[in-house]
């Protein structure tokens, strides 16, 4: 199954912030976060790129765990 993410990259040599959850909060020159959601706002100098990517169940989760003779 394919998931929407929202990857928010600041490209520029200053500060950038977004509002996600009723919260701003700041973006490093260079740095890049992958979000769940979208932001509600954002500064200019923030760049935001919607993507999917596959997630589905993982096998190693489900596992059951062996029983061991003791």
């Amino acid at each position: 199954m394919k998931q929407t993410f929202y990857m928010i990259r600041n490209d520029s040599k200053s500060e950038g912030t977004y509002l996600i959850d009723n919260e701003y909060k700041t973006i490093h020159p260079g740095q890049e976060i992958s979000l769940p959601k979208p932001p509600v706002n954002k500064t200019v100098n923030v760049t935001l790129i919607m993507y999917k990517r596959e997630v589905g169940e993982s096998p190693i989760l489900y596992k059951k765990p062996k029983k061991t003779k003791e």
